[in-house]
């Protein structure tokens, strides 16, 4: 939690100068702990997305778009398998005394262990059936089978230690064991791929590296608090995980699904080249992580203070230009990285990327002008928006990606994000209202849709000058130099 602002008041009139140092020191410490999230979740990224090319290259088209469709089958089963037992360690670890906590988190920690080898077990015995029903419709190994499952139980192993870690403010630990996690999987991924071994060494270096981390990561829970098997605490957790299991497969609905349904729907090379757009659009929400895990915290805090509500309704309305900037620059940079890095198969991942990054935006605007429903003990109201936005992914996108494919798919992640943004504004604003000022943001969106959209015209209206390098350079310069200026406006010459 970000300190308090400091008031005379706070202040003992006997040590004005030391409670003011501890103060700063908090601050410090917060700020530095932030950082070394940041650091490991955008190292992780960054790390994965420039081995992104050659997992391509090297795998060909149809091996890499088998290998995102099982690994959002892996991550649609990860949701499942953590039973929300990260939720369980908050919710119970925050409300007991700093004696109880190590033994709940010893507890929780031995839930998931008994939940992990559980689905191995069941993974076994099911074998027979679950693998032939798989292959109908998906082609696996059993090898392949063994290491997925290897995968799905060890992820659920992780979430508990690694909150651990937050609890006890050890960023740099965090980042210690995330950063060397993505590194040996690269080194290993490269490695295998280099001896031919196919998409069995991209799962095979997959699972040595979560391995290494969850047995560095249960050494370190160990050491701290210890690792505890009892079965009445395991079963309420699991009664008491069921809701955010639900909630998770509703995010799922609408980031993942689309994969795993698009996979019975269309040929390699374009679920390979959706594949690579939404990697991009995943780089666009990155590069806005570090403003929101600054701004998150801080928000709710600044209510409190003089003028809180404005400086509350400006930064958000900083966070959604600065989305909504970033989001132009990928689309604008992305088709150089394709064409210098993709074989042409992946090309028409372009003609994906806009429509993806507007999704994205409004997700992102949907997280910031939310303020409202959170000063409010009702935080079944967030539940509801995000419950109800994964139902209609849930609902629509088999008729739509059955019969439009991935028009049908860009089209229900564009229209479930927008009435998720409506709902959070409207809903937020009946809740707490706050005088955003918008103007920029208006004038800004059209000249920014132009620009996302103009390539795509531009591509068909003069097919051979957009298939210029130099032409894709300078547009990306602008952008980029668009970007930084704006960057600057926002966040320094108003400051």
């Amino acid at each position: 939690m970000w300190p308090m602002p400091i008031t005379k008041s706070l202040l003992k009139a006997d040590q004005p100068v030391e409670r003011s140092s501890s103060m700063h020191r908090q601050l410090s410490s917060a700020l530095g702990q932030q950082a070394c999230y940041a650091a490991g979740l955008f190292g992780m990224k960054v790390i994965s997305f420039f081995l992104l090319p050659y997992l391509a290259s090297t795998l060909g088209t149809a091996e890499f778009a088998r290998m995102e469709t099982l690994l959002a089958l892996v991550n649609g089963a990860t949701v499942v398998v953590g039973f929300g037992l990260v939720n369980s360690l908050y919710r119970e670890a925050g409300l007991a005394d700093s004696n109880q906590q190590a033994q709940i988190a010893a507890t929780i920690t031995g839930s998931a262990l008994s939940i992990a080898g559980s689905v191995l077990l069941l993974a076994l015995v099911a074998s027979p059936w679950s693998l032939p029903w798989l292959n109908q419709y998906w082609p696996i190994s059993t090898l392949e089978y063994w290491l997925l499952m290897v995968l799905i139980s060890t992820e659920g192993i992780l979430a508990v230690p690694l909150a651990w870690l937050r609890m006890q403010n050890r960023a740099g630990r965090f980042l210690q064991v995330m950063l060397t996690r993505t590194l040996l999987y690269a080194l290993l991924a490269w490695g295998l791929l280099s001896q031919n071994w196919g998409l069995l060494g991209v799962l095979s270096a997959a699972c040595i590296a979560v391995s290494y981390q969850v047995l560095h990561l249960l050494w370190l829970q160990y050491h701290d608090s210890g690792i505890r098997f009892k079965a009445k605490p395991l079963w309420m957790q699991m009664r008491y995980g069921l809701p955010f299991i639900i909630s998770g497969l509703a995010m799922y609905a609408s980031q993942g699904l689309d994969i795993v349904l698009l996979s019975q729907q269309i040929d390699a090379e374009s679920l390979a080249a959706y594949s690579i757009a939404i990697k991009f659009f995943l780089m666009a929400a990155l590069l806005s992580q570090p403003f929101q895990l600054w701004w998150y915290p801080r928000r709710i805090q600044l209510l409190k203070q003089v003028d809180g509500q404005q400086q509350a309704a400006e930064g958000a309305v900083k966070g959604a230009l600065l989305a909504l900037v970033l989001g132009v620059m990928v689309v604008a940079v992305a088709p150089v990285a394709i064409r210098l890095f993709f074989a042409e198969s992946f090309w028409v991942a372009e003609q994906y990327l806009p429509w993806l990054v507007c999704a994205g935006i409004l997700k992102q605007w949907g997280a910031l002008f939310n303020l409202g429903c959170f000063t409010t003990d009702k935080s079944e109201i967030q539940m509801s928006i995000e419950l109800s936005t994964g139902l209609l992914c849930f609902l629509l996108l088999p008729f739509a990606i059955g019969y439009y494919q991935i028009t049908g798919a860009l089209a229900v992640l564009l229209v479930s994000q927008a009435l998720r943004l409506s709902a959070y504004i409207i809903i937020s604003q009946r809740l707490l209202a706050l005088n955003y000022a918008v103007k920029r943001l208006l004038y800004l969106s059209p000249v920014a849709l132009l620009s996302m959209f103009f390539p795509l015209y531009f591509a068909q209206a003069f097919p051979n000058l957009a298939q210029e390098l130099t032409v894709l350079l300078l547009w990306a310069a602008l952008w980029s130099g668009v970007t930084v200026l704006s960057l600057w406006c926002l966040f320094v010459r108003h400051t």
